[in-house]
C-alpha cells in the first residue's frame, strides 16, 4: 500500500498542499548502483512550490519533525529491502547544514555494527579550487563540427582567446567567494562546472588517508536531494580516487533523473 506525506507550504499567495507519495526505489541512469527513493510529487505541482517543499524538508519546521522522521525511516526502510545495510562499514555523506540529512545519518545507524566508519566530504576552500583548462580545451574550445561535408573549428583562435580570458576572470572571482555565494552565482546548471577540479575533499589529511586504507570496503554515499548530480559525481570521483576498487552504493531521497 502506498504511504503518503502531506505537508502545508504557507505563500504570499495562500496556503497550499504538498503531497508526496511513496513510490519505492528506482534506479538512476547516472550512476551504476544509485538509488532514488522516488517520492512522487503531484504530477501538476508548480514548481516554485516544489522548490519552497524540497528547502522545507531540508530544514524542517518544529510541526513537521515527526512527519519528516517518518518520511526519512520509510525510505530508508525500503532501501535496505533492496540492497543489506548491514553489509556497509563506511558511509559517506557531503557536509550539509540539512536537517534531512542528520536524520537520515541518524537513523542509518542503526543498520551498521559499532565500528563503522562515517566519513564527511567537505567543499575545497574557494582559493583552492582548480579549473581543467586542458580538459576544456579539448571537450569545448578544439570541438570541431561538419558543415557541407567539410569538418570546421566551432571557434577561432581570437573567440578562443576571449573565452579563456573570460574563464581567468570567473575562476579570479570564484578565488575571492565564499561557498554560498559561489552556489548562488556558479549553480550546478553552469557548463563550466564540470571543469572545477578537486571541489570536494575529506576533512583533513588523516581523514583522507584512514579512508585510503580501508580494505575493498563497500560505501554507502548518502545525500538528500540529487537534481543534476554533480554534487555526487564529485564526491563519487574524489571517493573512486582514493579507493579504486571500492563499490559504491549511492542513495538520495528524493531524486531527479
Amino acid at each position: 500500500m502506498s504511504t503518503a506525506f502531506t505537508f502545508r507550504i504557507e505563500s504570499e499567495e495562500g496556503g497550499k498542499t504538498v503531497t508526496l507519495s511513496n513510490k519505492g526505489l528506482k534506479k538512476s541512469r547516472i550512476f551504476s548502483r544509485c538509488y532514488l527513493f522516488k517520492y512522487g510529487f503531484d504530477k501538476d505541482l508548480d514548481p516554485a512550490l516544489r522548490a519552497k517543499f524540497i528547502e522545507r524538508i531540508k530544514f524542517p519546521k518544529k510541526e513537521d519533525e515527526k512527519t519528516v522522521d517518518a518520511f526519512v525511516r520509510n525510505a530508508v526502510d525500503t532501501l535496505h529491502e533492496t540492497i543489506d545495510l548491514y553489509e556497509f562499514d563506511t558511509v559517506v555523506i557531503p557536509q550539509s547544514k540539512s536537517g534531512v540529512n542528520t536524520k537520515m545519518l541518524a537513523y542509518l545507524d542503526m543498520y551498521n555494527h559499532p565500528y563503522y566508519s562515517l566519513f564527511e566530504v567537505v567543499k575545497k576552500l574557494p582559493a583552492e579550487i582548480e579549473f581543467d583548462y586542458k580538459k576544456f580545451r579539448i571537450e569545448v574550445l578544439d570541438d570541431v563540427f561538419e558543415e557541407g561535408g567539410r569538418i570546421k573549428r566551432r571557434y577561432s583562435e581570437k573567440e578562443k582567446a576571449g573565452i579563456l580570458s573570460k574563464m581567468e576572470k570567473l575562476m579570479s572571482e570564484i578565488h575571492e567567494k565564499d561557498y554560498f555565494s559561489i552556489a548562488r552565482d556558479f549553480n550546478s546548471k553552469s557548463k563550466y562546472r564540470k571543469y572545477l577540479k578537486n571541489f570536494y575533499i575529506f576533512k583533513n589529511n588523516d581523514e583522507a588517508e584512514e579512508f585510503r586504507n580501508l580494505l575493498k570496503p563497500r560505501i554507502l554515499l548518502i545525500d538528500d536531494v540529487m537534481t543534476s548530480g554533480t554534487t555526487l559525481s564529485f564526491i563519487f570521483k574524489t571517493i573512486r580516487a582514493l579507493n579504486p576498487e571500492a563499490e559504491i552504493v549511492v542513495f538520495t531521497l528524493i531524486g531527479k533523473e
